[in-house]
C-alpha cells in the first residue's frame, strides 16, 4: 500500500508535456499554502491531515480511469505523452490545490467546514 505522498509524487511524475511549468507551480504551491496538510473538510470525508491530498490523488486516479472510456484515443503509456492525459492530472490536482491556497500555509484545521 503506497502512502497519501507517495501516491501524489507517482502523478506528478506522469506530467511531460510543460513539466516545468508543471514543477513551478506545484513548487510554490507546495511551499505556500496548505496544499499537502490541509484537510478535504473539516467536518465531513476526510477531515484529517493531508484529506485534501488524498482526495485529489483519489479523483486524478479515477480521472485516469475513467478517460480509457470516454477519450479512448488518449494512449495507456506509463508517462502522459499527449496534452489531453497531461490535463487530466493537472486540472484533477489543481481543483484541491485552490482550496489550499485559499487556506494558507498555516491553516490550523479551523476553517468553516464544506
Amino acid at each position: 500500500m503506497y502512502t497519501v505522498i507517495e501516491r501524489y509524487e507517482a502523478l506528478k511524475e506522469k506530467v511531460i508535456e510543460r513539466r516545468v511549468d508543471f514543477y513551478n507551480l506545484i513548487a510554490f504551491i507546495e511551499t505556500e499554502t496548505a496544499w499537502l496538510t490541509a484537510p478535504a473538510s473539516t467536518r465531513f470525508h476526510l477531515s484529517q491531515e493531508q484529506g485534501l491530498l488524498e482526495h485529489s490523488c483519489n479523483v486524478a486516479e479515477t480521472m485516469l480511469k475513467i478517460k480509457d472510456s470516454i477519450a479512448p484515443m488518449i494512449p495507456k503509456e506509463g508517462h502522459c505523452s499527449r496534452p489531453q492525459e497531461n490535463l487530466t492530472l493537472i486540472c484533477a490536482n489543481l481543483r484541491g490545490e485552490a482550496r489550499g491556497f485559499l487556506l494558507g500555509k498555516n491553516f490550523t484545521g479551523t476553517a468553516t467546514p464544506g
